[in-house]
């Protein structure tokens, strides 16, 4: 359950979606009135009401550790998927909280190249069926995800929003998310449907009940193997992501994802369909278990050897998905605990 700063973690779904028009006559934010509807989402919109129509050249994919938009990966995103104004959706899995009915695309405005940006508040998983929530994102060149409780996005498996994103990353479009946002993008999720896993509870136990998993919305190629983390050092979740990369490497939960993607608040990957990603901001971390885990049983702790850790600064790029070589650092697991600190290469 990831909480961040702009959203509540209640039982109700938003979806914010941003849509652009070159050349528009009046792209001042101008919000309009939130309009529930009897089919139970909410809507706001900022900026021009015509719809873009750019000349796509993506895919592209944001991965943020938080849920507020980080500008110079964003910006680097929309650059990707058009040279020309575009619609960007951002869909969010509970009510704000922050005082704005549309946080992100408050943001989001200031950016080069958007045009209008409406917020979408889903009132239930129902609601990811709806036509009009459908139209909105078929309309849009980019879809970003916004915080709160990833296990709500796990309740729009299968619904026609869901295969509406992807139909934006096939023609070339942009998705990405924070916070949350970025729990559901890998080839596994961890949902915290039960509750939020720490590190020391993992790594005591990595069969805790606490640790849930989800199989994937999207199958994005680029993140194909990979399980995402967010809030990662300064939630402290070194531990916890090495806990769910055993799980994966041990039977019969053989499978799944072999590489972990832990990005920290403040920091965001933007990556290319080849998945070429490029750090923009904060620190990420790439990790993998070069060996299966010594130990990984339920009710004792995790002994795991080998474990290699990439730290990715500002500037620093990674292919998604393939080996890490012998980049980073190895660390140890014993009984539960990392017997250096895995955030740096200093012993």
């Amino acid at each position: 359950m990831q909480q961040p700063s702009f959203r509540s973690v209640a039982a109700a779904a938003s979806v914010a979606v941003v849509l652009g028009a070159c050349g528009a006559q009046d792209t001042t934010p101008v919000p309009t009135q939130p309009d529930a509807t009897p089919a139970g989402f909410v809507r706001a919109r900022l900026g021009a009401s015509a719809d873009a129509q750019p000349t796509l050249r993506g895919p592209s994919l944001l991965l943020q550790g938080s849920g507020s938009p980080v500008a110079a990966a964003f910006q680097a995103h929309l650059d990707r998927v058009a040279g020309s104004a575009v619609d960007v959706v951002v869909l969010a899995a509970s009510l704000t909280t922050s005082g704005s009915r549309t946080p992100e695309c408050d943001r989001i405005m200031d950016l080069r190249g958007v045009a209008s940006c409406e917020t979408i508040t889903l009132l239930s998983a129902t609601a990811a069926s709806e036509p009009a929530v459908v139209a909105a994102i078929d309309r849009a060149e980019v879809v970003f995800f916004a915080g709160g409780d990833q296990c709500n996005y796990v309740g729009w498996r299968h619904s026609p929003v869901i295969e509406s994103v992807r139909r934006v990353y096939a023609r070339g479009g942009g998705v990405g998310g924070g916070s949350a946002g970025l729990a559901i993008q890998g080839a596994m999720i961890y949902d915290g449907c039960t509750a939020s896993a720490t590190s020391s509870q993992v790594l005591a136990n990595p069969f805790a009940s606490s640790v849930t998993f989800s199989e994937p919305l999207f199958a994005f190629a680029p993140l194909r193997g990979i399980i995402t983390d967010s809030h990662f050092v300064a939630r402290d979740r070194m531990g916890r992501l090495v806990g769910f990369l055993a799980r994966f490497a041990t039977p019969p939960a053989s499978g799944g994802a072999s590489i972990g993607l832990g990005i920290d608040e403040g920091a965001a990957l933007v990556a290319d369909a080849r998945g070429v990603a490029t750090t923009f901001a904060g620190t990420a971390y790439a990790v993998r278990l070069e060996r299966a885990p010594d130990r990984c049983a339920p009710g004792v702790s995790l002994v795991a050897r080998d474990v290699r850790v990439v730290r990715l600064l500002p500037g620093d790029t990674i292919t998604l998905g393939a080996p890490l070589a012998n980049r980073g650092w190895l660390r140890t697991v014993e009984n539960g605990r990392f017997t250096q600190d895995p955030y740096t290469l200093a012993p």
